[in-house]
C-alpha cells in the first residue's frame, strides 16, 4: 500500500461506505471527519472492534469508538431501544455494523478493480492502549466520521498481497 494512488482509494472507500452504513442506521447527518496516517495500530478510543483481512488485502480494520458514540449506534441498531449498558446485545449490534462498513468498503474497491478479499468476524477490544497485532502493515492509514454523539475511527492496517 506504498502507492498514493491506492491509500487515496483505500480512505475514500471506507470514508463513504461507513458515511452510507451509519446514516441509514441512525436516520442522522454524519460528516466524514478527517484522514490521516500514522504509525502505529493503537485506536483513540476505548471501544474496539477488529476485522482480520486476507486475500487482495492482507491486515486488519479496526472500528474505535467512545462509549457515548457506541451506545448511540447500538441504540440505532436496535430500533432505538434505551441502552442502559454495553451488554451482549449491544456488542452484537455494533459487531454487524462494524462488519457491515468494512464488507461495504471492500465491495466499492473490488468494483473498482481490486482482488476480492475475505474478512474474519469482529472482534471486540474494551480498554485504553490496545492495539492490533494482526497487521503486517508499516503504516495505518485513518479516516473518521463525525456522528452527533462523537467520533468513529476507523484504523487501516494493510498491505497488499504478495501474491
Amino acid at each position: 500500500m506504498d502507492d498514493l494512488k491506492d491509500i487515496k482509494r483505500i480512505i475514500k472507500a471506507f470514508a463513504l461506505a461507513s458515511q452510507q452504513v451509519v446514516s441509514q442506521m441512525t436516520d442522522c447527518k454524519i460528516e466524514i471527519g478527517k484522514a490521516y496516517e500514522k504509525k502505529n495500530t493503537q485506536p483513540s478510543y476505548n471501544f474496539s472492534f477488529t476485522i482480520g483481512v486476507t486475500g487482495g488485502y492482507e491486515g486488519a480494520v479496526t472500528m474505535s469508538l467512545q462509549e457515548e458514540t457506541a451506545f448511540f449506534l447500538a441504540s440505532a441498531m436496535l430500533g432505538n431501544k434505551p441502552i442502559g449498558k454495553f451488554d451482549e446485545l449491544a456488542e452484537s449490534a455494533i459487531r454487524e455494523l462494524s462488519n457491515t462498513i468494512v464488507a461495504l468498503a471492500f465491495t466499492k474497491l473490488e468494483d473498482g478493480g481490486d482482488q476480492a478479499v475475505d474478512i474474519t468476524p469482529p472482534v471486540f477490544i474494551k480498554g485504553d492502549n490496545t492495539s492490533s497485532a494482526v497487521s503486517n502493515a508499516n503504516r495505518t492509514l485513518v479516516t473518521t466520521l463525525d456522528t452527533p454523539k462523537g467520533v468513529i475511527e476507523f484504523n487501516i492496517s494493510l498491505s497488499k498481497d504478495s501474491d
